[in-house]
């Protein structure tokens, strides 16, 4: 299994909070996904309430991330559960955040996967930060110590330290992982940064990031109206999407049936499944080749590696 992210997006940032940005600022929300997606995170998932889904939809359009949201309910321990539910078969390493602290380094993010410890934080300072990195493994212990409290005023590390787990601290160079989005904060080391948005092109382009996000959706949903519905998509736009989708490869890649839900049922035919894990595998190799490229020939502009091996005593996630 991969690497995954889940961000909490609670309801206090709708219609127009502070995760919609402001004065031409990126967004936390578009901040932490861009951090995310350099530090090479396999499944980015943001999760928030139902009511606030679309509008968090139409936000992150087009960058590659998967929005859900529970059946019912608004607090932080039915999202972080929602959230946690979901990645638990897909990522081994799991990196949790709310939106309150969104300027930790994609160096950071990436030191936190590295270590052994179950569940980890960033420390700077003597102040301890986010993202937390939990193992996929302690998600059934988070909820079910949890489960019987109640969850109205429960915070994300209230909900870790009523799993009774213990987090270990790793030491980071990194001001922006402990610093909330209430600061005024923009670390001139990380403003500049590399974006890669990789197509794949025939006699036109036919295959990039949101191509992808279709792809997956599709095969999670078992049906293409859901996906297009999940990405904020008409149903025309997307079986266009993938009419010139298959043109352009050569081979079939939904297989389509008839009944089901909705009518009828989609999936990946096995070349879809390939072209998809192929894709996937060529974003993570390339990211980290362009990151690699951009700190040898902007070293101003790219601040030291966390000290990642420094790893220090166990402390509750506070």
């Amino acid at each position: 299994m991969g690497t995954g992210a889940l961000l909490i997006v609670e309801r206090s940032e709708f219609p127009s909070g502070p995760a919609w940005g402001h004065g031409g600022r990126p967004s936390p929300i578009h901040r932490m996904v861009r951090t995310l997606i350099r530090a090479g995170t396999d499944l980015i998932v943001l999760v928030t309430p139902p009511d606030c889904l679309e509008a968090l939809q139409k936000h992150v359009a087009r960058m590659s991330v998967l929005c859900i949201a529970p059946d019912s309910g608004a607090a932080v321990l039915t999202l972080l559960g929602t959230g946690l539910v979901y990645l638990q078969d897909k990522c081994s390493r799991i990196l949790v955040s709310t939106l309150d602290y969104p300027f930790f380094s994609a160096e950071t993010a990436v030191a936190l996967l590295e270590p052994e410890a179950p569940l980890l934080r960033p420390v700077c300072g003597g102040r301890e930060g986010y993202p937390i990195r939990l193992f996929s493994s302690l998600i059934p212990q988070i909820l079910k110590k949890n489960k019987d409290e109640s969850e109205e005023h429960f915070g994300l590390n209230e909900i870790l330290n009523g799993s009774g787990l213990s987090c270990t601290g790793l030491e980071v160079e990194d001001e922006g992982a402990v610093l909330p989005s209430q600061r005024a904060f923009d670390p001139p080391q990380t403003a500049i940064f590399p974006e890669l948005r990789l197509r794949l092109v025939r006699k036109k382009p036919f295959f990039g990031p949101g191509a992808s996000e279709l792809l997956s959706l599709i095969e999670e949903e078992q049906s293409v109206r859901l996906a297009c519905q999940r990405m904020g998509m008409s149903y025309s736009k997307g079986w266009k999407i993938l009419c010139d989708m298959e043109e352009e490869w050569g081979a079939p890649l939904i297989l389509r049936r008839q009944g089901g839900r909705n009518g009828g049922s989609s999936s990946l035919t096995a070349e879809g499944k390939a072209l998809l894990e192929a894709y996937r595998k060529f974003e993570k190799v390339a990211q980290s080749l362009v990151q690699e490229a951009f700190r040898n020939c902007f070293p101003f502009l790219c601040p030291p590696h966390p000290r990642s091996g420094e790893v220090r005593a166990e402390t509750s996630p506070h």
